[in-house]
């Protein structure tokens, strides 16, 4: 055996060292993940960055602060119930005694209930039945229920809570506990209840999904390779992979939460994938040779290049996706780059040690792979017109669908349908309002103020909140007109201008009005059913309607704003489809050029991309032929799957000009690159797919979507490498000489 055949024992040692050293690394790296964060759920994540609506949003946020709110009530709570006003006491005065012993600040700024309310706006001269006649009607749908008897408790968080919110939560839960018992089922809702279910979904989605993907993959790997030694090192190098991508964001001072929940998984599967071809190098060469020293050379040289490739084209998936102004979307992007180029770097690194130091050798091609090969061959060649012309006719139908395609960003698709969160979010919905809130900030020039001034701005939100209220059922509004009580039942024969400064002054302790140097502020919110947004179109038109209508009425100058975290959920929905059609034209503009010097050939770079918009433009036109919603997860596929349906491309591709330059007067570099790549691409495809589909035992809704509908999108793209691709390519050399190259040689 030759020097060139043999394994030196030098190389075997430099193989071991690196595959000591990557283990060593893994080791060290996962010992210090025991604390990685699992933060998720924070709304502002998923809002828009950087635009006019985020803006005033912001200036909504600097004078109102952040809306962290929880919602508490139970089974049989009623407004009369003195148990009510108990636990809201409690609340407040644990949360104070704790703050004090711990030497932190409050977790909550305000605790309010009906009953609690009531008391304070009291007065000896204000009849109480008219007191409780209009504050149950101001206060319906907030503190009570739509029959007017159920009641509820809102806690109000502080900046501190925001950072802190299972702590928070934990505290309510308690005091629920210790006064109600086990017999009453506690109901919890609004953003800080949101924020930790979804950071307690995200948590329960890597805990099941990370070994049901692994498991999966490994099964795949074990069917698909049927070689136990080589499927355990492309599963050992997998697991490294994902435990670096997950160090990678722990290092950077993230959480597992949102998107990000998916990256392990996918920097798993990615690196499956790239081992398989790289092994399917070796067993090319070692089929044809019979010599591992030769194989793992073999590998090394025809693997890295296309590895490489891939890897690129992908990260350029990321990246294009990384322009988008949702900070879920971007840091995803930013995260799954990084991922992706350590498990080109591992594989790189892993397998090829693996195979100088264990040299395995191949399995003979089974009866099903050389079937499956020659039936895929025979198709094509026979078939290959109708296939191309069918499948060009099913591209251009499902781009029409495209037009169809509309999006969807409630945050109550975090959840799947029957999580304890949407039972509560129901109950709630059910018995007082819709949980969507807009914001109303009406803005009022700094001035002297008089009492004829002050009746004026309560005149003025009197007849807004009662316009808005009567535009829909469904709507509720919530104004400072609570804390006037019976005084402001009818403010035109109101006298008295110091009732109405000690209202003030109750609104201005709330947060219901904030004075500042560019005048006086008040708040509005509006409760109203979650709705698509050509609905949630209509009702802006609608309240803008009525503002023109009140602001025409009134005879003090008013600034209005709109906004509020729903306004920007919209806004974020609305531009999902001009992101989602951005990141795919970059992609699609910054991966044409790559892919075609990497084939040395225009014409069949084109044929390559045209093969990859192949899936992701049936998938999406087929959602839209549906009338199916997107949402940020499943838009997050444009880029990344166009990136990854690439690799199995390159590699078919690396083959099939490997074929064009061994001619002969028999030789077919399409059946060539069959031979050659065809199992390998169903190996890797049926590792990928299977492996997404994991994602379905998740409890996080953007997570089980993306991996489903990715697991869908590479089904397509792998008919797309095996029959569209092949045929289109033989279509366009017939006529010509058979050996007319469209990749052009080494030479």
């Amino acid at each position: 055996m030759s020097a060139a055949v043999e394994t030196t024992p030098r190389q075997r040692l430099v193989a071991i060292c690196i595959l000591v050293l990557l283990g060593a690394l893994a080791g060290f790296l996962g010992r210090g993940l025991g604390g990685v964060s699992f933060i998720s759920g924070d709304s502002s994540a998923w809002m828009p960055q950087d635009t006019s609506e985020s803006r005033l949003f912001d200036r909504f946020s600097e004078r109102f602060g952040a809306i962290d709110m929880l919602l508490v009530s139970w089974e049989g709570c009623d407004v009369g119930d003195p148990i009510l006003s108990q636990v809201s006491a409690e609340i407040e005065r644990r949360d104070s005694a704790q703050a004090e012993l711990e030497g932190r600040p409050r977790y909550f700024e305000a605790v309010i209930d009906y009953r609690s309310l009531r008391e304070a706006l009291a007065s000896p001269g204000l009849a109480p039945e008219i007191l409780d006649e209009n504050l149950r009607q101001r206060t319906e749908g907030f503190l009570v229920g739509r029959d007017g008897q159920a009641g509820m408790i809102v806690v109000e968080g502080s900046a501190y809570c925001a950072d802190n919110r299972p702590d928070a939560l934990g505290l309510v839960t308690d005091v629920c506990d210790d006064i109600l018992g086990e017999e009453k089922q506690i109901r919890l809702g609004g953003p800080t209840f949101l924020a930790v279910s979804a950071s307690d979904t995200t948590r329960r989605t890597l805990l099941v999904v990370a070994p049901m993907v692994a498991g999966l993959g490994l099964v795949v790997l074990l069917i698909m390779l049927r070689h136990v030694q080589m499927a355990m090192v492309c599963f050992v190098t997998s697991g490294m992979a994902a435990l670096y991508s997950v160090a990678a964001i722990d290092l950077a001072g993230e959480g597992l939460g949102d998107l990000l929940v998916i990256v392990p998984s996918l920097a798993q599967l990615l690196a499956m994938s790239n081992a398989i071809h790289f092994y399917n190098y070796y067993a090319e060469s070692y089929r044809e040779q019979g010599y591992a020293g030769i194989a793992w050379r073999h590998a090394i040289r025809s693997g890295w290049l296309p590895t490489v490739a891939a890897a690129l084209s992908t990260i350029v998936g990321f990246a294009a996706l990384a322009s988008s102004n949702l900070k879920v979307a971007s840091d995803f992007a930013i995260f799954g780059g990084v991922a992706v180029g350590i498990s080109a770097i591992t594989v790189l690194l892993a397998v090829p040690a693996a195979l100088v130091v264990f040299q395995p050798v191949p399995k003979e091609e089974s009866r099903f792979d050389k079937g499956l090969v020659r039936f895929l061959d025979w198709i094509t060649q026979r078939q290959r017109w109708q296939i191309a012309i069918t499948s060009l006719l099913f591209l251009g139908f499902a781009g029409y669908g495209l037009r169809h395609l509309e999006s969807d960003v409630r945050l109550e698709t975090f959840f799947k349908s029957d999580s304890a969160f949407l039972a509560d979010f129901r109950w709630y919905e059910e018995r007082f309002a819709a949980p969507q809130v807009s914001e109303l900030m009406i803005t009022y020039a700094a001035s002297e103020e008089t009492e004829q001034s002050a009746f004026q701005k309560f005149k003025f939100i009197q007849r807004l909140t009662k316009a808005i209220g009567e535009i829909d059922e469904g709507y509720v509004v919530f104004s400072p007109l609570v804390y006037a009580g019976g005084l402001a039942s009818d403010l035109t024969v109101v006298q008295k201008y110091f009732a109405y400064k000690e209202v003030l002054d109750q609104a201005i302790e709330a947060g219901w009005i904030v004075r500042d140097d560019e005048g006086e502020h008040w708040r509005i919110s509006v409760r109203h059913p979650p709705e698509p947004v050509p609905h949630l179109s209509k009702f802006n038109q609608e309240v803008a309607e009525e503002i023109q209508l009140a602001k025409e009425r009134a005879d003090i100058p008013i600034g209005i704003t709109l906004t509020g975290a729903y306004q920007l959920f919209s806004n974020a929905q609305d531009g999902l489809l001009r992101q989602l059609l951005r990141s795919f034209l970059l992609a699609f503009l910054v991966i044409t050029p790559m892919i075609i010097i990497f084939l040395r050939s225009f014409k069949m770079g084109l044929i390559a991309i045209l093969g990859n918009v192949f899936p992701l433009v049936l998938f999406f036109g087929g959602l839209g032929w549906f009338f199916l919603r997107i949402d940020i997860a499943m838009m997050t596929i444009a880029a990344v799957a166009f990136g990854i349906a690439v690799d199995d491309t390159v590699h078919y591709l690396t083959w099939l000009g490997r074929g064009y330059r061994k001619q002969g007067p028999d030789h077919d570099p399409v059946s060539y690159a069959f031979r050659n790549s065809a199992v390998a691409i169903v190996q890797t495809t049926m590792v990928l797919s299977v492996g997404m589909m994991g994602y379905f035992w998740g409890e996080f809704g953007p997570s089980v979507r993306f991996g489903m509908s990715s697991a869908i999108v590479l089904l397509i793209a792998a008919a797309g490498d095996l029959l569209f691709l092949p045929s289109l390519i033989r279509c366009l050399r017939a006529g010509r000489s058979r050996m007319s190259p469209i990749i052009p040689s080494d030479d």
